[in-house]
């Protein structure tokens, strides 16, 4: 998890685009992880689907997970969004709670 976490870390310093857009964090994080995007263009989608179907990425969910952890924990590296979702949050459980 930690090399995960150094590199989601990485990316939210260096892009601050990605800060609110899991989707675009994902498309960077795999292209990092293959080896930039000069070697993600030589790839077919069909063989990154192929490995993407059997486990050779990372998981979506782990990258999101952690970038939600980092973004808790380090204020300057949350992005426009966060705070609209932290409000949202509150008032999904205040709806909970009350039924």
């Amino acid at each position: 998890m930690k090399k995960i976490k150094d590199k989601v870390r990485y990316l939210l310093q260096k892009f601050p685009e990605l800060r609110d857009d899991d989707f675009k964090l994902m498309a960077t994080f795999y292209s990092f992880e293959l080896g930039g995007w000069e070697e993600l263009k030589k790839l077919s989608a069909y063989d990154f689907f192929i490995n993407f179907a059997n486990h050779k990425y990372t998981s979506f969910e782990s990258v999101r997970r952690v970038r939600c952890k980092i973004q808790e924990q380090t204020p300057d590296l949350r992005g426009n969004k966060y705070e609209e979702r932290k409000i949202l949050e509150q008032n999904v459980r205040e709806d909970i709670k009350s039924l």
